[in-house]
């Protein structure tokens, strides 16, 4: 198997920030390559495989990428040329991937994002920042993109409540 490129691109200008310069490129895939994710999720740098679309998201040569089965959607291009360009740089990944395929031990974790709601319902809701942030609510966001343990918060590092276990569960 060899990956054989794209067969339509398109380029769009963020939406959020109109009239800016930098564009994200669509490519729509040959071939369905949704079986290497797992060996993507293995070698790539900073990897999040979901999956609830099934798709993965990295870093390649500095830009951010999200794949799906049949799509490459890749940000910050200044042309269409550069865009050309790193899809080259993509493909050549994506035969290593295919190459080396053997010698590549898989990564089948995939990452479940917990809703922030469901962690908001179990904290205190005091808002006493003694967890270093503002709120429960913005500590529960930061919980939920793993950038804070739930002991930081008071009240689950004092207590094993039912709360605390219900908070545990989500998390494993």
């Amino acid at each position: 198997m060899t990956f054989q490129g794209f067969s339509d691109f398109k380029m769009e200008s963020p939406a959020c920030h109109p009239g800016v310069v930098v564009y994200s490129a669509d490519f729509t895939l040959n071939d369905d390559i949704s079986a290497l994710f797992q060996y993507i999720n293995a070698v790539a740098e900073d990897p999040v495989y979901f999956e609830m679309p099934d798709t993965i998201q990295f870093k390649l040569k500095g830009r951010r990428c999200a794949l799906y089965a049949k799509r490459l959607v890749v940000g910050g291009f200044e042309n269409r040329d550069s865009a050309i360009l790193f899809f080259e740089t993509f493909s050549e990944f994506i035969n290593g991937i295919i190459k080396n395929r053997d010698t590549i031990t898989p990564n089948h974790k995939r990452y479940k994002p917990i809703p922030v709601m469901d962690i908001f319902k179990l904290l205190p809701r005091s808002n006493c920042r003694e967890c270093g942030f503002t709120t429960c609510l913005a500590f529960a966001a930061a919980l939920t993109k793993g950038e804070v343990l739930m002991e930081k918060c008071p009240t689950f590092s004092e207590t094993d409540s039912a709360k605390t276990t219900q908070l545990r569960a989500l998390f494993s």
